[in-house]
């Protein structure tokens, strides 16, 4: 009994400490390692659960196509879930070193129209903090 009220005042402790990010996880993606755990920031995001972070290592993040919402829209990545405190961030300070890439539809003279893909479409009703990326495309 001893043992499990050190612990939980162990736990409190660390909530106090640190907040509440002190139980969060780090996922980690990176596309050029064939051996990832995330090879895809959308993977992550599936993943993901509240305050966790999403460390991505550069690279270019442009196979996926997600097809979102009633008009079919597509997009590399969609952040739809409404995680708390979610942090989708590049691991290369330099943002050209990590890009998210679209694809104009190049059926149609102003680049956009139903087979288009934009890099990123964000439909969560929380703040999502995202940084140290680049996009091009879309």
């Amino acid at each position: 009994m001893k043992t499990k009220k050190a612990i939980r005042a162990m736990v409190l402790s660390a909530v106090a400490v640190f907040g509440i990010r002190a139980f969060a996880e780090t996922l980690y993606v990176d596309c050029n390692d064939p051996n990832a755990t995330y090879r895809t920031i959308q993977a992550a995001i599936g993943a993901a659960k509240d305050n966790d972070v999403i460390l991505v290592a550069p690279g270019d993040y442009c196979n996926d196509v997600i097809a979102y919402g009633a008009d079919g829209a597509r997009a590399r990545v969609v952040v739809n879930r409404n995680l708390s405190n979610l942090v989708i961030e590049a691991e290369d300070p330099d943002p050209s070193k990590t890009r998210i890439i679209g694809a104009y539809d190049d059926g149609n003279a102003n680049k956009v129209g139903p087979n288009a893909v934009m890099c990123m479409i964000v439909t969560a009703s929380v703040p999502v903090t995202i940084k140290g990326f680049t996009f091009l495309n879309g």
